[in-house]
């Protein structure tokens, strides 16, 4: 996640590498949940229900581990993510 020698953000830090570890590795390893992801940050500059509504739709077989990386992102990366 470092970028030229820089620490990795602390957001992503904390979602991929360390309290939202296990959720994201199991999105990662799903190509649905993967796509999912992808939509998002490509698609949803502000990350609203109906955005993520909507990249869940296109690829519905990766929604639950999507939603349980998501929601681990809310409930323990929160101070780390703002």
């Amino acid at each position: 996640l470092a970028d030229c020698g820089q620490p990795a953000d602390a957001c992503l830090h904390c979602v991929y590498e360390d309290k939202c570890k296990t959720e994201s590795a199991a999105c990662q390893a799903d190509v649905d949940c993967y796509l999912i992801q992808s939509c998002v940050l490509s698609s949803c500059l502000d990350v609203t229900q109906s955005c993520l509504d909507q990249c869940k739709a296109k690829h519905p077989a990766g929604a639950p581990k999507f939603d349980s990386q998501f929601v681990c992102l809310q409930q323990r990366c929160g101070a780390e993510c703002g």
